[in-house]
């Protein structure tokens, strides 16, 4: 049988004796690796960027000025709105009111010639009746 073999304890190894391994080559240390670090660079930019020009920034949202005035316009819009919605309302009332008055017109004259239909068949009955005698 074969004995499970331990791997060896792991060393701590400094990064000098890593240089000369060129298996691992990227295990370099940082600061030697970053050539375009920017503490590195030195000269080569300037330390400080060129100014933008100030402009004046738009605050979020509206004005006191703006709010109010689109207050008003949604207040007047609601109020249209209103004043329609009551004209139109007063329609559907004149409009119900002819309709109610149009159906108890024609509710009376259904039952004036129900009358009218009972009256001719009485008489139609009495006339075959004085015939048949």
């Amino acid at each position: 049988m074969i004995k499970d073999k331990k791997p060896p304890p792991a060393t701590a190894i400094s990064f000098k004796q890593m240089e000369g391994n060129e298996e691992h080559n990227y295990a370099t240390p940082m600061e030697v690796a970053s050539a375009s670090n920017k503490r590195d660079r030195g000269d080569v930019t300037p330390a400080n960027t060129p100014e933008k020009v100030q402009t004046e920034k738009k605050a979020k949202g509206m004005s006191v000025e703006e709010v109010n005035t689109s207050m008003e316009n949604i207040l007047q819009a609601i109020d249209g709105l209103g004043k329609r919605l009551d004209d139109r309302m007063e329609d559907i009332s004149s409009q119900m009111q002819q309709h109610s008055t149009m159906l108890a017109s024609i509710a009376k004259m259904v039952q004036v010639n129900s009358e009218q239909l009972k009256e001719c068949e009485t008489r139609i009955r009495s006339k075959k009746n004085s015939w048949k005698i």
